[in-house]
């Protein structure tokens, strides 16, 4: 399975998450709370829908800002890296067509 440098800071932000929280808690403990916000969450949800959804939409936005600079800063990086590699090739392959094969 190929995955894109572009979500794999998401990846990592999400393991380091999870670490960060089983430092805190035991496993059983986490595994209730989670059963407890399963319950609870929709219902307060549905209190707070216009409150929520207005910050859900900005904090949709700007992730969708963020990982659309990280994007293009990533396609900048790897096209300076191959033009880079490109040119160093294509220099070490120039020196060695003007070399003899055999010294004498």
């Amino acid at each position: 399975m190929f995955f894109s440098l572009s979500s794999a800071p998401q990846y990592l932000v999400i393991f380091w998450a999870f670490t960060y929280i089983g430092a805190w808690f035991n496993g059983l403990t986490v595994i209730i709370l989670l059963y407890l916000g399963a319950f609870s969450l929709p219902l307060l949800y549905e209190q707070n829908r216009p409150l929520i959804d207005q910050y859900l939409e900005l904090a949709n936005s700007k992730i969708t800002e963020i990982s659309d600079k990280y994007a293009a800063s990533v396609h900048h990086i790897t096209t300076f890296l191959l033009i880079t590699h490109l040119l160093i090739y294509s220099q070490s392959s120039l020196s060695k067509k003007g070399r003899r094969c055999c010294a004498r």
